[in-house]
């Protein structure tokens, strides 16, 4: 565990210093889950043609359907099934969705990304009462 907290902690620094062009900072240690599984609390899911979600994979082409993720809360896993179910009503094209857990058990953002056609970032919320009823509590 220790030797991918030192990877994890430099890529981050990576990052800073090449993309954010940061210098001059303090960058904290990287503190690892006590959990194995199910720490996650953002997962990001591709849309294919058929506007069915699924994980980018360097393997598999061109998506990955999946029923649910070890790694991702299982509050992000409780709406995955919905997800699948809704997408394709929507009336517009959806490039990805993206789902984020916060703090408290009740708190679950979904969002999707329309396709970049006249504006650079298009961030539509698509979550409505019905899909996070579906959602497990955490606890």
């Amino acid at each position: 565990m220790m030797l991918n907290s030192k990877a994890k902690q430099q890529s981050v620094d990576d990052a800073l210093r090449r993309i954010g062009k940061l210098s001059g900072y303090e960058l904290r240690p990287i503190i690892a889950s006590s959990q194995e599984y199910h720490y996650r609390r953002r997962i990001r899911l591709q849309c294919d043609e058929r506007k069915q979600p699924g994980l980018l994979s360097i393997v598999i082409a061109p998506l990955m359907q999946i029923e649910r993720c070890l790694i991702a809360d299982d509050r992000l896993n409780g709406v995955i099934d919905s997800l699948r179910g809704m997408i394709p009503n929507l009336a517009t094209v959806v490039d990805f969705v993206e789902i984020v857990a916060g703090d408290e058990p009740n708190q679950l953002v979904v969002v999707s990304m329309l396709p970049r056609a006249n504006f650079r970032f298009a961030m539509k919320p698509i979550a409505n009462n019905s899909l996070l009823k579906t959602a497990p509590s955490a606890g």
